[in-house]
């Protein structure tokens, strides 16, 4: 999302932000009457979406860019195209002189960023494919995330590569239409565990070829 310009006043720093008229991401995704995100097609688009706002992040911001890479913080334009938001500068002085831009409790911010990215990313493909709200919320009685892969050492990484991946797809979107259609969203399952795994995990521009991938099985 834009930045289009900042205001400071009685000592409080304000960033404007571009308009974004079509909400987040979360709303949409969890309101039960949305329409617009009804077609696989669409969902795996947003993830390409918000993975190339994340790699552009990365790649031309000269000072440290400090993300929090969640459902709520994604937004919609006017044309449904999904964009990265709640962005902000992290600024510490310098002893020499001018300021350093990197995050105050990490020796290599850079590096720990991209991680924490990458595996954001994975959480959202997640919640993209199942519906479910990657935490508890008192009003909702699915179970998250959390509940349905276990925590950590205990995540059962082959769940969504087999038969039970269709049994847990959010049910506001249609099976599978195609053996393509069906590729696309193994592909898209195997790639978002890749990402949230606690080692070894794959880089930013790694998820959006397999995205990329995903996103032509469902236009043959």
């Amino acid at each position: 999302v834009e930045v289009v310009g900042h205001c400071q006043e009685k000592g409080e720093s304000f960033l404007v932000y571009e308009y974004m008229k079509n909400g987040s991401l979360y709303d949409n995704l969890h309101d039960k009457y949305n329409r617009v995100l009804s077609s696989w097609k669409m969902r795996i688009k947003i993830a390409l979406d918000v993975c190339r706002g994340i790699q552009y992040l990365l790649n031309n911001t000269v000072a440290h860019v400090d993300k929090v890479i969640k459902s709520c913080n994604i937004l919609f334009d006017g044309t449904w195209t999904a964009r990265v938001s709640d962005f902000r500068l992290t600024f510490v002085k310098n002893k020499m002189r001018g300021v350093d831009c990197i995050h105050p409790k990490r020796k290599y911010a850079n590096e720990l960023t991209q991680e924490r990215d990458v595996y954001a990313l994975g959480v959202v493909m997640l919640e993209l494919l199942t519906g479910r709200r990657p935490n508890y919320r008192y009003w909702d009685d699915r179970d998250t995330l959390l509940d349905m892969m276990g925590v950590g050492e205990s995540v059962d990484w082959g769940f969504f590569l087999c038969e039970d991946l269709m049994k847990i797809l959010d049910l506001k979107v249609r099976p599978p239409s195609n053996l393509n259609e069906t590729r696309a969203l193994h592909l898209v399952a195997r790639t978002a565990l890749e990402l949230i795994k606690a080692i070894d995990r794959p880089t930013m521009s790694h998820a959006e070829l397999k995205l990329e991938q995903a996103l032509a099985f469902c236009e043959w």
